[in-house]
């Protein structure tokens, strides 16, 4: 279930998620088109707030999202 995940995994890996984040933003502003600088704003956002840890992952759709994928991909690679 993603919330055990986003409650007892992921916060302790906040500061490795805001540096993919970060690096994400940054290939997005490498290019020109709008659609691409607006994701990247909404990115850094996501990276702010997991920075400040300010509130639970549980109220980050992004993140919410991110643990849902994740136990998917776990669950189909049989890990």
């Amino acid at each position: 279930m993603p919330i055990d995940m986003l409650e007892e995994i992921l916060p302790a890996r906040r500061e490795i998620w805001a540096e993919k984040l970060l690096l994400t933003i940054l290939w997005l502003e490498a290019g020109a088109d709008a659609a691409r600088g607006a994701l990247a704003r909404d990115l850094t956002v996501l990276a702010h707030e997991l920075v400040l840890g300010r509130r639970a992952l549980a109220a980050l759709p992004a993140m919410v999202e991110i643990a849902k994928r994740s136990l998917y991909v776990a669950g189909v690679q049989r890990w």
